[in-house]
């Protein structure tokens, strides 16, 4: 997703609100206006940005109809729940596609639940 798709957006959605989406939150509200709507099931913080619409327990599945819908990395799309809020908003998104999409370097991505570490530490020492 690029920024000037991005700028076409006027209300984002971040669901789960922890250092990933935060971050991605930062990064647009330092060079978009947008109307920002935070998602949180369970709501484990005070310090919610001014200005945004906080959805928390139940409701934070129910559709305000968000252009864009940033999604935590700990989010599990397959809950029901999530797949139906998904299937509502116009795009999804996250915070590995818009640094791939904004970082003009070459990357190396390693993903997965297990040995991440150790394969960096490889991949390291091979490119070192």
């Amino acid at each position: 997703m690029t920024l000037p798709e991005l700028k076409k957006a006027k209300r984002i959605g971040f669901l789960g609100f922890g250092k990933s989406n935060r971050a991605v939150f930062e990064y647009l509200t330092k060079r978009l206006t947008f109307d920002a709507v935070v998602r949180e099931e369970r709501l484990l913080f005070r310090d919610l940005p001014a200005g945004c619409e906080l959805l928390s327990g139940g409701d934070c599945f129910s559709p305000r109809g968000e252009d864009i819908l940033f999604i935590s990395p700990s989010v599990r799309r397959e809950r029901a729940e999530v797949a139906r809020l998904i299937g509502r908003v116009g795009r999804v998104s996250s915070d590995a596609e818009l640094f791939f999409e904004a970082c003009k370097a070459p990357i190396l991505a390693v993903s997965g639940s297990d040995g991440k570490s150790t394969t960096v530490k490889m991949a390291e020492a091979i490119l070192s």
